[in-house]
């Protein structure tokens, strides 16, 4: 795929506790010196061009892991040089609906990391922004494929009754 086919990816919040700078960004970004080797092996068709965080040096650490990745100065310009927005960063999903605000009203879609929101006003916010302009956005996680999950459901009918879990991973 020819680097000007590729989806542009901007990346809110990337010096915490993220998976973009460990999992996802080797996917979508892989390091092999650029040239033909990195068309052969992006497998994503995207490339994250564009990073922010509140925490400049993060952003800048960020920038020099993934070659190419340019620095904005506000979480908000990125709008109109991105195709795609990755909001990751467990500290800051207090602010996912402030951060998230100009990329949907702007129809960029987006991937909102675990948590979506702290409460459901927010992710109600958050959502009828996305539907009121017609925006994508997604949120998962890969708990639901881990085999512990599977072996605790297993045994939800021997705990019961359960009226809660925590659950932690060093991703």
């Amino acid at each position: 795929m020819r680097e000007a086919d590729l989806i542009k990816v901007g990346v809110l919040a990337c010096s915490r506790y993220v998976h973009t700078r460990g999992i996802w960004g080797p996917i979508i970004n892989p390091d092999v010196g650029g040239g033909p080797a990195a068309e052969r092996t992006r497998m994503t068709g995207m490339a994250i061009t564009h990073v922010w965080d509140v925490d400049r040096c993060g952003a800048d650490d960020f920038a020099k892991q993934y070659k190419g990745v340019q620095v904005v100065d506000h979480y908000w310009d990125m709008v109109g040089k991105v195709d795609a927005c990755i909001l990751d960063d467990f500290d800051s999903c207090i602010h996912f609906k402030e951060l998230a605000k100009p990329y949907l009203e702007a129809g960029v879609p987006m991937f909102i990391n675990r948590p979506f929101a702290l409460n459901l006003p927010d992710a109600r916010a958050i959502i009828d922004l996305a539907t009121k302009h017609d925006t994508p956005i997604m949120s998962a996680s890969s708990f639901e494929f881990a085999p512990e999950v599977a072996q605790i459901k297993s045994k939800i009918a021997e705990i019961a009754p359960l009226s809660g879990y925590c659950a932690a991973n060093s991703m």
